[in-house]
């Protein structure tokens, strides 16, 4: 009889072993398809995402590319004629970065994440590249263009010309250059010489 009460208490506890593994085991799968689900639909908004955003930032380089070019061949009396085009020229400038900011806000978050979808995971790259090379090549260039403004408006006092004064750009949206892939450079950082 002590032996059966033994086999009966040793059945019991790989019963409750058994049972307590099997608890632990459906936990785990659920919370495993849950946290699988959420990985999905944050993969499939960077997918979403990910378009606009590089179509502002397509944008955003053409725009900077004739920023350049008129850049190079400006001369500060060209300039007192054209004020009304710098300015807009300039304004529409702003407007794509603030594109480029409301269309990268679930990026920003999304892509702190290590998807291993290598279509997500190849966005998120190239977000944080772009996002970094936006940001610090706007402040660059409105750097370079408010000392293209500082140099005019000397030049009007210097030869008491009747053109209109320009306004240097306030930094609204990016105020300093980031480092936004932690990699430890500034990419789109160009110091001034």
């Amino acid at each position: 009889m002590n032996f059966i009460k033994k086999r009966w208490k040793i059945l019991v506890c790989i019963l409750l072993i058994l049972s307590v593994i099997g608890v632990f085991l459906y936990f785990y799968i659920s919370s495993f398809k849950v946290d699988r689900q959420e990985t999905l639909a944050l993969m499939k908004e960077v997918n979403e995402d990910y378009p606009k955003f590089n179509k502002n930032m397509t944008e955003f380089v053409n725009k900077r590319n004739a920023f350049y070019k008129q850049k190079e061949e400006i001369y500060l009396e060209d300039m007192g004629k054209n004020t009304a085009a710098w300015i807009t020229f300039m304004n529409e400038y702003a407007k794509i970065i603030e594109n480029i900011e409301s269309s990268s806000k679930r990026l920003k978050d999304h892509c702190k994440n290590n998807f291993g979808d290598i279509n997500a995971k190849t966005q998120c790259n190239q977000f944080r590249v772009n996002y970094e090379a936006a940001n610090n090549y706007y402040i660059t260039d409105i750097k370079a263009y408010n000392n293209i403004v500082k140099e005019y408006n000397e030049w009007l006092i210097n030869h008491s010309s009747s053109y209109p004064k320009l306004n240097e750009i306030s930094l609204s949206i990016y105020k300093d250059y980031i480092d936004y892939d932690e990699d430890g450079e500034y990419f789109g950082k160009e110091v001034s010489k």
